[in-house]
């Protein structure tokens, strides 16, 4: 036991000496704990956007670029746990900046047709009202309600709430609305 804790501290002192090859094995060892901890923390409906190679990478970067106190793990044990918690915490964060992402993209709400603008003249505005109408006539009731509460200046979660469906059906209706107007154009 004192020997692999001796090899195990020779093989950090070598990597924070910058020894390639010592990268190599600690990098052989400790690649699928990473991953197998990427995969536990990631979100089902994240890994169709990301893989657990690219949060393993992060990590192993992130490791990289500490300078390396090879008194700070005494086992392999404590190494192990540290990298795992790196893991999560990658995941989490990214996770949160494409939650916040979400909640904050006011900006990135695209209107379901673009109204004239206020200088408009009546047969433009005349047009938009018969472009809507035709529109809403096209529309499932569920669906013709949810789009006239957004029209009303209500949030995408204030809708949901007020029609008892989860904020993904609402975002699914809005982009079956889209695809509507894109086809109307």
């Amino acid at each position: 036991m004192e020997e692999q804790r001796t090899t195990f501290l020779e093989l950090l002192e070598k990597c924070r000496a910058g020894d390639a090859e010592a990268m190599a094995v600690l990098f052989a060892r400790y690649n699928e704990v990473i991953r197998q901890a990427v995969r536990r923390r990631l979100p089902d409906r994240m890994r169709q956007e990301f893989d657990s190679l690219d949060f393993a990478q992060d990590v192993w970067a992130s490791f990289c670029a500490q300078p390396m106190e090879t008194d700070r793990f005494g086992s392999r044990q404590e190494l192990q746990a540290f990298l795992t918690q790196v893991a999560y915490n990658k995941v989490t964060d990214s996770y949160r900046r494409r939650i916040r992402g979400r909640e904050h993209a006011v900006r990135k709400e695209i209107p379901l047709f673009p109204l004239p603008s206020p200088e408009a003249t009546p047969s433009q505005w005349a047009i938009a009202g018969e472009k809507w109408n035709e529109i809403a006539e096209s529309l499932a009731p569920l669906d013709l309600a949810i789009v006239k509460r957004l029209r009303e200046g209500y949030s995408h979660q204030e809708v949901a709430e007020m029609a008892s469906v989860s904020l993904r059906t609402v975002g699914r209706i809005l982009e079956r609305v889209h695809r509507l107007c894109e086809e109307k154009q």
